[in-house]
C-alpha cells in the first residue's frame, strides 16, 4: 500500500508540456483545461456539451385546400438542419410555398363552368435555400460565410443568388433566453421577371440581424427575429425581414407551430408592392431534437 501511495505521488508531480484535459465520459468528449478563458461566460459542463459532435434536423409542413364552389390550395414547408463538430458548424435551411386557384376571371364573385374548365392557375410561389458555415472563435461568437438562392416571381424575382459573410455574437445565453446579434455584408445577383427592365442587377448591402428565443416552459417556445439589408450604393434602398413564431411541443418528435413572417422593401421592384406577409400554422417533426435559435 505504501509503495502504491509513493508511486501515485511521484506521478502527480511529473511535469508535462501537454495540457491537462477534462473528459466527459458520458459523451466521449475531451476539452483542454487551457480553454478556460474561452468558456469564461459559461459553466464548464456547458462547455463540455458544446464541443461534442451534434446533428439536428427539423422539417415543418402545412397547407390548406378548398374544393366545390371554390377551388384553391396552398402548400407551405420549411426545413432546418445543422451539424456541429469542434469549433465548426455547417447548416442548411429552406422554405417552399406554392399556391394555385381557379380564377374568377369575369369578377362576378362566383366560379362558373367556363372558369372551372380553364383549370387552376398559380397564385403564389416562393422557394429559397441557404447553406452556411460558422467557425467559432469563442464560446459565444463566430465568423460565418453563407450562400443562398431564392425564386419568387410574385415579388418580381426570377432568381436571386447571394453570398454573405459576417460576425455572430450571443449577447444573452441562459436556460430561458437566447439573444444573438449579427452583422455582415451581402452581395446579390438579381434576375427579374420578363416585365421588369432592366432584367438584372447586382446589389451590395450591409446586413444586420437580431434574434431572441424565449423558452416559456418545457412545452412552449417563442422565437422573434428581425433582419435588415441596407444598399450601400443607395441608402434609400432598405429591405427588412421579421418573424414571430410560437411553438408548442406535442411529443419528443412532433410540435405545432404558428408563425407570422413579414418582408418590406422601401424600393421594391417596379410594378410590385412594398410589403409581403405570411401567416402559417404547421406541424414540425424534429428528427434530432428541437433546434434553438435559427440564424
Amino acid at each position: 500500500m505504501i509503495a502504491v501511495l509513493l508511486a501515485s505521488t511521484a506521478l502527480a508531480n511529473i511535469a508535462t508540456d501537454r495540457p491537462w484535459t477534462a473528459v466527459d465520459t458520458e459523451r466521449f468528449t475531451v476539452i483542454s483545461i487551457d480553454d478556460e478563458a474561452v468558456f469564461e461566460r459559461r459553466a464548464p459542463e456547458k462547455g463540455v456539451a458544446f464541443v461534442r459532435p451534434e446533428t439536428r434536423l427539423s422539417v415543418e409542413a402545412g397547407g390548406n385546400s378548398s374544393m366545390g364552389n371554390v377551388g384553391t390550395s396552398v402548400l407551405y414547408s420549411r426545413f432546418y438542419g445543422h451539424h456541429r463538430w469542434g469549433w465548426n458548424r455547417f447548416s442548411l435551411k429552406g422554405r417552399a410555398e406554392y399556391g394555385q386557384s381557379i380564377i374568377d376571371v369575369n369578377g362576378d364573385g362566383t366560379i362558373d363552368d367556363f372558369e372551372r374548365e380553364a383549370g387552376f392557375e398559380r397564385t403564389s410561389q416562393h422557394f429559397e435555400a441557404d447553406a452556411r458555415y460558422d467557425r467559432f472563435i469563442g464560446r459565444l461568437s463566430s465568423v460565418y460565410v453563407l450562400a443562398g438562392w431564392m425564386n419568387d416571381p410574385f415579388t418580381g424575382y426570377l432568381r436571386r443568388v447571394h453570398g454573405q459573410s459576417g460576425f455572430s455574437q450571443f449577447i444573452v445565453e441562459s436556460d430561458g433566453h437566447e439573444v444573438v446579434g449579427e452583422t455582415g455584408f451581402d452581395v446579390a445577383h438579381e434576375r427579374y421577371v420578363d416585365d421588369v427592365f432592366p432584367r438584372e442587377d447586382r446589389v451590395y448591402a450591409a446586413r444586420g440581424f437580431m434574434g431572441w428565443t424565449a423558452t416559456v416552459s418545457e412545452a412552449f417556445q417563442v422565437n422573434n427575429s428581425v433582419e435588415s439589408f441596407l444598399n450601400v450604393e443607395d441608402a434609400n434602398d432598405v429591405r427588412i425581414k421579421g418573424e414571430v413564431a410560437l411553438s408548442m411541443k406535442a411529443t419528443d418528435i412532433l410540435s405545432v407551430k404558428t408563425s407570422y413572417h413579414i418582408e418590406h422593401a422601401t424600393l421594391p421592384i417596379e410594378g410590385f408592392r412594398t410589403t409581403d406577409q405570411t401567416m402559417a400554422f404547421t406541424l414540425v417533426a424534429s428528427m434530432f431534437g428541437l433546434p434553438k435559435l435559427r440564424r
